[in-house]
């Protein structure tokens, strides 16, 4: 797999000058072996030319036969913008002061989040193959009859840990990753769960169904790439069981229907990711969890899988290209323009058959 280079250009470069500047830079790179590392960031070179179109340059990985991927960027610099609801989408005299926040990425703001946020465990490499991959096979148009693909994400952990900021920054990296070679912009929505609720009864599924109403002219652009949060979405999503035992009104439970049902329709947008952050996963009604992917040899493998849903079976390629499958980017185009025949058939093979072992061993362990 080749190293990856990321390299934020500065504002008024012609798009048709990048495949020039990829050359210059990859020659770069190999004259500078000795002092490239991972982490390393520059922003002055010796070569004049370099420096004048080249803002920062970042080091992400190496590998050693000294192949890189080079990603070119540039970062919009404006704010997020708010979305402020007229009189007429709100309740009155107390429209809620923000459904959404709008934000173009790669942007100035969200810069060096991805490298400031620091797990115990692998988290991020992980998140960011799991992540690429269902962005590539929806860019790719993969059957969802076949293979399981939701993109939607959650993110669960104490308050505090880093949830929000890493929806931000992953959402970042995707974008670099992403436009413009698949999508030609991308964009970060931040939603509002709180103003999602109405005083009036029986409104604040209207308010649900109105937020998503007003995001389809974004959603609806299969040139954009849509990363949508949903911030502390067990404020919407309250169990139902709480609900159906009486202890909450019956507005909360078309609160969670319309979030479901306006989920449930975005699965078929191949451009668009969710990203679900929550302090209490508890709470958060079974449907929206097992929509939530990241949570499988087929052929020789249908005695060991017996017992297994459809479901689960339907996630088994992505599993496997995302957390095990080493590939370069042409071979894992060439599988998904024909998913029959692969280029290397046995370490594909491989690949399903050790994520199979994983989610078996899962499933006998609960």
């Amino acid at each position: 797999m080749p190293g990856i280079v990321e390299c934020r250009l500065k504002k008024g470069l012609n798009p048709k000058e990048h495949e020039d500047l990829q050359i210059l830079i990859q020659k770069w790179l190999k004259n500078n072996l000795d002092i490239i590392a991972p982490g390393l960031v520059l922003s002055h070179f010796h070569e004049q030319q370099l420096t004048d179109i080249v803002d920062m340059m970042r080091i992400v990985a190496i590998d050693e036969k000294n192949e890189f991927k080079v990603y070119l960027y540039e970062c919009d610099e404006n704010e997020p913008f708010d979305h402020i609801p007229s009189p007429d989408e709100g309740e009155g005299d107390e429209c809620p002061s923000s459904s959404f926040k709008e934000i173009v990425v790669p942007c100035l703001n969200f810069e060096d989040m991805w490298e400031n946020l620091i797990f115990e465990i692998d988290v991020k490499d992980q998140l960011m193959n799991y992540a690429a991959t269902a962005i590539l096979f929806g860019s790719r148009h993969v059957d969802l009859m076949k293979i399981c693909c939701n993109r939607i994400i959650l993110f669960h952990g104490e308050p505090g840990t880093g949830k929000t900021t890493l929806c931000k920054a992953l959402a970042q990296k995707l974008a670099i990753r992403f436009v413009p070679k698949h999508y030609i912009e991308a964009r970060f929505i931040e939603i509002n769960a709180h103003s999602l609720f109405s005083k009036w009864f029986s409104e604040s599924g209207k308010l649900v169904v109105a937020l998503f109403k007003s995001l389809e002219h974004i959603i609806n652009d299969e040139t954009t790439l849509t990363f949508l949060l949903i911030d502390e979405v067990e404020s919407l999503t309250a169990a139902r069981t709480a609900a159906l035992k009486g202890n909450e009104p019956s507005d909360s439970i078309r609160v969670v229907n319309a979030l479901l049902t306006e989920i449930d329709k975005l699965k078929y947008k191949s451009n668009v990711m969710i990203f679900a952050t929550s302090n209490l996963p508890d709470s958060i009604v079974l449907s929206l969890k097992d929509d939530n992917d990241p949570s499988i040899r087929l052929w020789n493998l249908s005695g060991q899988l017996s017992g297994l849903s459809g479901r689960v079976l339907r996630k088994l390629p992505l599993l496997a290209y995302s957390r095990h499958l080493i590939v370069r980017y042409e071979f894992l185009v060439s599988l998904l323009n024909n998913l029959t025949e692969s280029i290397d058939e046995l370490s594909y093979l491989s690949a399903l058959e050790k994520q199979s072992r994983i989610e078996i061993e899962a499933r006998i362990a609960k």
